[in-house]
């Protein structure tokens, strides 16, 4: 879909096919990408296991210490931020109206409150409604009978000075990932149960400290990169990692695409294309059951359990919230 949509479109979303390369640096995790392999084989998707040479040239100066990838060379990235814009230009070609900056105070049967950046208060009356609000979901139902348990969660990235083309794939694994930008700069993030269940974007020294170091063991002849930003966003979990897809019980003409963990701007177009079926009133091709919106116990405290779950987890490398 996403290259679909990048050849229909005039507009630049920074696409482009280099591959996927997750790593394993441990007999385990060779194990464990051997037996997935297979399952994404079974749905048409390129992917084989590679070892020595061949990992050097799909990755070269990679580490010696790992043993083995699953490598998908069909796989491709985009660019967020042209990405975002060029959706935006989509949108506004086809007649929307985009409102940015509005605060949604709330959102019902036909109608969504709101308030303009200069404060002014906006009702907009309409046959449907989609909250595609991410890590900020939980929040708009916080009244209604619906359980949302859609949690925040900092996950930070920093950005290294440019250097000559020398990575094509998106290689994951160690506990981060990483990908060279279109620019020649170094992209690196991860995240983990010690980040903070909130919307802070500053970033922490402990982090980048630990996102340079497993980025090192990875490729070690770029250890000496220097690092020239940092920041940090927010993703959102949810308590079986899967997203809410569908109709909102007793809501009429209401959906929800929320909670895609971490996934949200891969699987957009796919999750676009569901609602958007769903909203004219057709049947979507997928089974949506194991996204059903109100799958969960309206008894249950899913953020306690969270919070219990991950309470203690902390920074593997450095302790402390010293912001970057």
């Amino acid at each position: 879909l996403w290259e679909e949509l990048v050849l229909e479109s005039p507009f630049d979303f920074g696409f482009r096919r280099g591959g996927d390369l997750v790593v394993a640096f441990s007999e385990s995790e060779v194990s464990r990408l051997e037996k997935t392999t297979p399952y994404y084989q079974s749905h048409g998707i390129h992917t084989e296991m590679i070892e020595g040479a061949k990992l050097q040239t799909v990755a070269p100066g990679i580490s010696d210490s790992v043993k083995a990838a699953a490598y998908c060379p069909d796989d491709a990235w985009a660019y967020p931020m042209l990405a975002v814009r060029s959706f935006s230009q989509m949108a506004q070609s086809y007649g929307a109206e985009l409102c940015e900056g509005f605060h949604v105070r709330e959102a019902g049967a036909g109608f969504v409150e709101a308030i303009d950046p200069t404060g002014l208060p906006h009702r907009f009356e309409c046959d449907a409604i989609v909250h595609a609000t991410g890590p900020w979901a939980s929040e708009l139902f916080a009244s209604s009978d619906l359980v949302v348990p859609v949690f925040p969660r900092r996950s930070q990235i920093m950005v290294s000075e440019r250097v000559g083309k020398w990575l094509d794939p998106f290689v994951s694994g160690n506990g981060i990932y990483l990908a060279q930008s279109v620019y020649g700069n170094m992209i690196v993030g991860g995240g983990g149960p010690w980040e903070p269940s909130d919307h802070r974007t500053s970033g922490t020294v402990p982090t980048a400290h630990r996102l340079a170091t497993k980025f090192a063991e990875i490729f070690p002849e770029q250890s000496g990169l220097r690092i020239i930003r940092a920041w940090a966003g927010t993703v959102e979990l949810t308590p079986d990692h899967r997203p809410l897809i569908g109709a909102i019980p007793g809501v009429p003409g209401a959906f929800i695409a929320s909670g895609f963990c971490g996934n949200g701007f891969a699987l957009g177009p796919v999750a676009g294309a569901i609602i958007s079926n769903l909203v004219r009133g057709e049947r979507s091709g997928l089974d949506l059951s194991p996204f059903d919106p109100g799958r969960f116990d309206p008894k249950k405290n899913y953020l306690e359990a969270y919070q219990k779950r991950v309470s203690g987890r902390v920074e593997p490398i450095v302790m402390g919230e010293q912001h970057v």
